[in-house]
């Protein structure tokens, strides 16, 4: 039975690993949970917020004339702080006024009951899933910012690596006057060139290397420069094709 219960754990385990792998689906559980606490105390809130007016109802409404000809109504339904709460949490989940609409025109009888319904639902009900949309989608918009912050830190930390690399590879080639080596030179650095580049998580094939070497000479007379090596270095790590330099 152990055993039974450690497969149904770990098949829990892949199904959070599955939501991991799609990106999208990630950043909205994220964005849920990263809400959760903002989601609490907007809960807090709006509990304070129904108490208070509960207790308005009651103060007010909730005691009419013996007169009215809606008097039992309001009172049932806001005579006491408990039954106020409920009713305005009716309201709050699902807006709907037909009951009181269909009650002897108690809203026309009472117009400012009519006036804190209608702003109760606007603020209450409308403004609450608006601010909970606003949390949620600000909580998705910092974990994206965040990640895209984290992937531009990561490539910058790429780029020093491969220039400093590139730098200190260079340095072992055999340079003229100019500071330029010839490439020559460089195609026996290729294999030493493609190491540096996969340890930094840069995917290349040989036909790569020999494309940077090929695109390395911009001016064309027929050495390279440190700038040169090191550039071409670069735009091959950033998927920017030879070619295209």
């Amino acid at each position: 039975a152990t055993i039974f219960r450690i497969l149904r754990l770990l098949r829990i385990l892949r199904i959070f690993r599955i939501v991991r792998s799609l990106k999208q689906l990630y950043l909205i559980a994220f964005g849920f949970g990263e809400a959760a606490r903002a989601i609490i105390w907007v809960t807090v809130f709006m509990g304070f917020a129904l108490y208070v007016c509960s207790v308005i109802m009651a103060r007010t409404v909730g005691r009419p004339e013996h007169n009215d000809p809606n008097h039992d109504f309001l009172v049932e339904h806001f005579g006491s702080v408990i039954h106020s709460m409920f009713n305005l949490f009716i309201l709050m989940a699902a807006p709907d006024l037909r009951k009181y609409q269909e009650q002897n025109d108690v809203l026309w009888h009472h117009p400012g009951l009519l006036a804190f319904l209608c702003c109760y639902i606007l603020f209450g009900s409308f403004g609450l899933i608006a601010l909970l949309t606003g949390v949620i989608s600000e909580s998705m918009f910092e974990k994206n910012h965040l990640r895209r912050e984290l992937a531009l830190l990561d490539k910058e930390h790429t780029r020093q690596h491969l220039v400093q690399n590139c730098n200190t590879l260079f340095d072992t080639l055999e340079t003229n006057s100019e500071g330029e080596a010839d490439l020559e030179d460089i195609e026996d650095l290729l294999p030493m060139l493609g190491d540096i580049m996969r340890e930094q998580g840069v995917e290349c094939t040989q036909k790569d290397l020999e494309n940077i070497v090929e695109y390395m000479d911009t001016d064309h007379n027929g050495s390279v420069s440190r700038p040169e090596f090191t550039h071409a270095v670069l735009f091959q790590a950033e998927g920017v094709r030879p070619l295209s330099m």
